[in-house]
C-alpha cells in the first residue's frame, strides 16, 4: 500500500499548497476573508473527491483477491470484505486529509512532502529492520 498511500499524500499536499505557490491565495482570501471557513470547505471538497476514488481503488484490490481465491478452500465472508473496503477507504481519505492539513500548516509543497515522506520511510525502515532482527 506504500505507492498507493504516497499518491493520496501527494493529492492532499497539492490540493492545499497549490494556492500558496502561485499566489492565488490572495484572490481567494479577498473573496472569502474567513480563512478557517475557506480551509474547511477546501478539505470538505477534497474529501468528497477522495472517498469515491479511494473506494474504487480499494474495491479493485479486494475484488481481484476475491476472484483469484475463489477456487481455493478458503472462504471469504462478505462482512469481512465490506469491513476491509470501509477501513481502506477511510484510511486513504484520512491520509489525504492529514497531508492536506500539514500542507496547509507549512504552505510549501516540498517541505510538506519531505515531512510526510520521511515519516513514511521511517515506518518502512523500522518494519524492515525489525523483520531482519528476528
Amino acid at each position: 500500500m506504500g505507492y498507493l498511500q504516497a499518491g493520496f499524500i501527494i493529492l492532499g499536499i497539492i490540493a492545499t499548497c497549490s494556492e500558496y505557490t502561485g499566489g492565488q491565495i490572495r484572490t481567494t482570501l479577498t473573496t472569502i476573508p474567513w480563512s478557517g471557513f475557506q480551509l474547511s470547505t477546501k478539505h470538505l471538497a477534497l474529501a468528497i473527491i477522495t472517498i469515491p476514488v479511494a473506494f474504487i481503488i480499494a474495491a479493485s484490490g479486494v475484488l481481484y483477491t476475491f476472484i483469484m481465491m475463489r477456487d481455493t478452500a478458503v472462504e471469504i465472508e462478505i462482512d469481512t470484505m465490506i469491513k476491509t473496503l470501509v477501513g481502506a477507504t477511510g484510511y486513504l481519505t484520512l491520509t489525504t486529509l492529514l497531508s492536506a492539513a500539514i500542507g496547509g500548516l507549512l504552505r510549501r509543497t516540498i517541505p510538506a512532502l519531505v515531512v510526510l515522506d520521511s515519516h513514511d520511510c521511517g515506518m518502512v525502515l523500522t518494519r524492515t529492520l525489525s523483520h531482519y532482527q528476528k
